[in-house]
């Protein structure tokens, strides 16, 4: 191809790679600086800059890679010779390392653990020798590594290293339209067509300068950048200075890098004045320095990141400046001191109420150097600026202001001054709220002065509004909300009521006042709430609190047009602020992602904003004014990583990299699957997210042991101790501040089982079973022939056993026929005593009537005479006969020995000295009588009884201690 041809096509290709942009520009303020001493152990100094494929950001440090996750800090390796790294590019799943004499790559094993692979093997011997590498580009598959002397390509597919060189060395390099273009030490400027050098200038055009930068302009034309001699562009061979020297002069500027960004606005590092920001016509927009946000003003390095977002290297620091934040902060650095509490527009000019002082500046500010300045005369607590009848009222702690050619002018010393309110159909008369009540301005000739001080409320009104013309609300935050009645001078309360708890809200704490569409709604721990005159209470309002299903806190509820109303809800660091847009029908979308960056950043209860004519609105908070500018395009929903970065058991490691990378690399690491014995793993992970990094929380889920993903938290790590064997997958997912849920990681693994679950144990296992098997079926057959014999012992037992238990049967039967024999036997003889007993008692009573009859007889036989007396002698002498016989005693004898087995003979033969009375009473005895009972049986009187008793035991020998009639009974 012809080099006229090749040229136009690069300028061409160049010409459709800069088209015009809109060229706007948004001041920034999000900067996040890390200071050497918390950036792990890297050396002060960091040159190069590059994101990875995964997001993570990585730094060419003195001392070696530096890798950031947006959490930690690593130096992961050095080059082979242990030089300083100068510059890097990540290119698929490498990064391309440039040093000192040294060139190579970054790659990762499969412990995920981050390697060096040098390049310098595949050099040319004449190649050897090349210094420091500053540059590393990409071009068609193809690694550029530019150093003084020379530029090495590497041939990715083929895996093939070349030099190119130039008599004149090298001292830049810019990628653009897929192009390397060169500048050398003569100040020609090449590209790189074919491996070949087509110069595109001559040092002609330059003789009078020494160019240090080129960034791409438009239509087909170069931003020149020279030592102290300024910028120019450069198109068609001819120089034009660029900028505007009273608006920024470069004659003292050292250049050390610059960057095109994509709204055609250029991003300029220096090594004395910082980053600067200019338009395409080179007017400074932002310059960014150690005076207001930056560490250092000595800029190595500039890089944008795939979020579209600055990093910066510094002289002993790193700063990450988010261009894309649709969020600024006029805080210390424009001018602003302390915390703010309110914010108006007044006549173009913006004033900011602090915890400070009343600050202001012109709005919109115009210049890059526009700053806040403080109003005179009134100092420390600002609470509350009010625009009435074209004046601006200042309400302040030590008390009340109005605002007169940017100085606060007193017109009350009473402490604590709230809100002003114009009252109702009296435009010379305002209403104040304070810390010990209300209090009404007058306007006069002389101005606005104090009229009266309301009496009958004396409690604090940091919110009062109008309901129609005497009747006003009044927020308390601890005892609810106050309907005050005022007579018709307001100068007193006439009535006032307290609605509460009681009175219809969920509690008495935190109820602020909201006004919206001129209707006063109330703002609860429980949603919003509205009046009902009817019932004299408040009820819930369906409206919004359907909106705000969370049911949190609402602080603040307002419009900020026709159709957008603000909502400010929840507790501190937990805040959800969003916008409500209200479509003409009716329907409704709710606005809420970016406004997640504000949490934990307002002061509850004491938050206010304004709404500018441009649709930013302004926010006070904990620290400075923050400005929603609505027309800045943030990605919310930009797709992000989470990364799994190490899993360790105990020291050792079974993913990712290790703490020493030079002793430990591809060491102490556990090769999968994983023994048993080390079931306690820990998972560390992460989400490259850097926009606010400490709101990323994470989500883990195991699959194979958990039933659920995990809670958020914002633990980066997981552990699990005594996981049972088997395979298992390890997940990890990220939310970051929006709300957006990133990729999701996953890590694979498989626990072995334990040793005694091993395959050759199974084997051993199964031998056993087999063992056992044989065991148990020949003790099993042992067990039977045993039991047969056990079994016929056992019949043999059993039918004895029968024969015992008839046996048993037959005497048991013959036992129950004795017993009822006795008991038939004891019955029988207890009546055969009873009849001896009786007969014995008929004998005596009729010895006692024979001798009745034998007196009767006798008295007629003294009277007798003759044969009558003879016949009365005869029978009488019968009678005597009868009565002295023993017939009736051997008859009771005799009988009574049949009954009790001759126990008196046996008693006679055992006691042969007992005589006849004796042995009679022992028949008695046997008989069981008492003495009492005996004694008229033997006609003898009781002693008698008892004295022959005695002589019984004595002739028995019986001792005292025996019972005699008991002994007889026995005998």
């Amino acid at each position: 191809m012809p080099r006229l041809t090749r040229l136009a096509l690069f300028l061409l290709c160049f010409s459709i790679g800069s088209g015009n942009a809109q060229n706007s520009w948004k001041k920034v303020s999000e900067v996040k600086n890390y200071a050497n001493n918390e950036i792990d152990k890297a050396a002060p100094k960091t040159f190069d800059i590059t994101q990875g494929s995964n997001g993570i950001v990585y730094f060419a440090n003195e001392y070696g890679l530096l890798e950031f996750t947006s959490n930690t800090w690593k130096i992961l390796l050095q080059p082979k010779n242990r030089s300083s790294i100068n510059s890097l590019l990540s290119y698929g799943d490498r990064i391309y390392v440039g040093s000192n004499n040294e060139i190579g790559y970054a790659a990762r094993n499969r412990f995920d653990q981050t390697y060096y692979v040098s390049l310098n093997h595949l050099l040319p011997k004449k190649s050897t020798s090349f210094s420091q590498v500053w540059g590393i580009f990409e071009i068609q598959n193809n690694i550029y590594f530019c150093s003084d002397q020379q530029i090495i390509k590497y041939d990715i597919t083929k895996n093939k290293l070349i030099s190119i060189s130039s008599k004149g060395g090298f001292k830049y390099a810019a990628k653009i339209s897929n192009r390397l273009l060169i500048l050398d030490n003569s100040n020609r400027i090449s590209i790189l067509i074919e491996d070949k050098l087509e110069t595109v200038y001559t040092p002609d055009y330059f003789s009078k300068y020494t160019i240090d930068r080129i960034l791409p302009y438009n239509n087909a034309s170069f931003l020149i950048f020279t030592a102290k001699n300024g910028a120019f562009t450069l198109k068609n061979k001819k120089l034009e200075p660029w900028g505007n020297s009273e608006n920024f002069s470069f004659q003292n500027t050292n250049i050390s890098s610059g960057i095109l960004l994509n709204n055609e606005i250029y991003c300029i590092g220096t090594t004395n004045n910082g980053v600067l920001f200019f338009d395409k016509k080179g007017k400074l927009l932002q310059q960014l320095n150690r005076d207001n946000k930056l560490l250092s003003n000595t800029v190595l390095d500039l890089f944008i990141d795939q979020s579209e977002n600055l990093w910066v290297t510094l002289e002993g620091s790193i700063s990450y400046i988010e261009l894309k934040s649709p969020f600024y902060t006029l805080s210390e650095n424009e001018g602003i001191l302390g915390s703010t509490y309110d914010v108006k527009k007044y006549k173009n000019t913006l004033y900011v109420a602090t915890s400070n002082g009343l600050y202001y500046s012109n709005w919109p500010q115009n210049g890059h150097t526009d700053s806040f300045s403080k109003v005179t005369g009134v100092e420390g607590q600002i609470w509350n600026l009010s625009i009435l009848n074209d004046q601006l009222f200042i309400g302040a702690h030590n008390g009340s202001y109005i605002l007169q050619n940017n100085n606060a002018v007193p017109i009350s010393n009473i402490k604590g001054g709230w809100n002003f309110n114009t009252i109702p159909g009296n435009k010379n008369l305002i209403l104040q709220g304070t810390y010990s009540g209300l209090v009404v301005y007058q306007k006069s000739e002389d101005g606005w002065k104090i009229c009266n001080k309301v009496i009958g409320f004396d409690e604090t009104a940091r919110e009062v509004h109008f309901e129609g013309k005497y009747d006003i609300w009044i927020s308390h935050g601890y005892k609810g909300i106050y309907r005050v009645r005022l007579n018709e001078d307001y100068s007193k309360v006439i009535e006032t009521t307290l609605y509460d708890q009681k009175k219809g809200f969920p509690g008495n704490l935190f109820i602020s006042l909201l006004d919206i569409n001129d209707q006063q709604l109330f703002g609860t721990q429980l949603g919003i709430y509205r009046y009902d005159s009817k019932v004299d209470s408040m009820i819930i309002d369906n409206k919004y609190t359907s909106i705000l299903t969370n049911h949190h806190l609402v602080r603040r509820l307002s419009n900020i047009s026709e159709n957008e109303v603000l909502f400010i809800q929840g507790y501190d660091r937990d805040d959800d602020i969003g916008i409500i847009n209200f479509s003409p029908n009716g329907d409704h979308t709710t606005h809420r992602v970016p406004f997640q960056r504000l949490k934990s950043l307002l002061i509850p209860a004491f938050e206010k904003f304004i709404h500018f004519d441009n649709g930013d609105i302004g926010f006070t908070s904990k620290n400075g004014l923050i400005i929603y500018r609505k027309d800045v395009r943030s990605d919310y929903n930009k797709e992000y990583s989470t990364l799994v970065r190490n899993v360790k058991i105990k020291d050792s490691i079974v993913y990712g990299n290790v703490e020493d990378y030079v002793t430990d690399i591809r060491k102490d690491s556990v090769s999968p699957p994983i023994p048993f014995k080390l079931n306690k793993l820990s998972f560390s992970y992460v989400a490259p997210f850097y926009e606010y990094p400490k709101s990323v929380v994470y989500q883990t889920y195991l699959e194979g042991l958990d039933d659920n993903w995990s809670q958020w938290t914002k633990e980066a790590q997981k552990e699990y101790n005594f996981l049972p064997s088997g395979e298992y997958t390890f997940k990890v997912r990220a939310k970051n501040i929006y709300d957006k849920i990133g990729k999701e990681a996953a890590f694979d693994f498989t626990i072995k089982p334990p040793w005694y679950r091993s395959f050759p144990m199974y084997f051993v296992y199964a031998t056993l079973l087999v063992l056992i098997i044989y065991t148990f079926i020949r003790i099993k057959n042992d067990q039977r022939k045993k039991s047969m014999e056990k079994l016929k012992i056992a019949h043999k037992r059993e039918i004895e056993l029968q024969k015992i238990k008839f046996e048993e049967k037959r005497l048991k039967a013959k036992n129950e026929k004795i017993k009822k024999d006795n008991k038939y036997l004891k019955e029988n003889l207890e009546s055969q005593n009873k009849e001896l007993a009786s007969s014995a008692m008929q004998m005596v009573q009729v010895d006692n009537q024979l001798l009745q009859l034998k007196k009767s007889l006798d008295e007629i036989y003294n009277q007798s005479e003759g044969s009558i007396r003879k016949q009365l002698r005869s029978t009488i002498k019968t009678l005597d006969d009868q009565i002295k016989g023993d017939n009736n005693w051997k008859h009771f004898e005799t009988h009574f020995n049949q009954i009790h087995d001759n126990s008196l003979e046996r008693l006679k033969d055992e006691y042969p000295n007992l005589n006849h009375r004796e042995i009679r009473l022992c028949a008695y005895l046997k008989l069981n009588l008492s003495s009492k009972e005996i004694a008229p049986l033997m006609g003898i009187s009781y002693r008698g009884v008892e004295s022959l008793r005695f002589r019984v035991r004595k002739k028995m020998g019986l001792d005292t201690s025996v019972n005699l009639t008991d002994f007889i009974i026995r005998f």
